[in-house]
């Protein structure tokens, strides 16, 4: 009768999760500060194009080749009318909208005008090691 085979179980035979250096970590921070700061102006972009009435319409569906009536209305319409609202300077009828738009709105806004400025000191300071 064969012997049963036997594992060794030690610390160092265990499989370890792979480590990133913190110049990889910079890097991930730069990327995804380009991507959330990039995001954050597109939106800002749009809920200054459109109002809150435009979106109710479907306009932003339009403008990306839908049909306005394909907007059954989704989790995120009160709160992107809530953006379009602060845009164009109705803030109240922003929180009537989404009240979370105090909180997320001023994020956004940070995230567009930070979002970038520390990808770039993370990718440069990355580059130069």
């Amino acid at each position: 009768m064969p012997e049963p085979h036997h594992v060794c179980l030690s610390p160092d035979a265990a499989p370890r999760a792979p480590v990133l250096s913190p110049r990889e970590i910079e890097l991930l921070i730069g990327i995804l500060g380009i991507l959330l700061g990039t995001l954050a102006m597109a939106v800002l972009a749009a809920s200054f194009i459109w109002t809150p009435e435009d979106i109710a319409a479907g306009a932003h569906l339009i403008a990306l080749g839908l049909p306005a009536d394909a907007c059954a209305g989704c989790p995120w319409c009160g709160m992107s009318r809530a953006f379009s609202a602060v845009s164009h300077g109705r803030v109240f009828e922003a929180v009537g909208w989404n009240m979370a738009v105090l909180i997320h709105y001023p994020l956004a806004v940070l995230v567009a005008i930070f979002g970038p400025r520390l990808a770039w000191r993370k990718l440069r300071d990355s580059a130069l090691r």
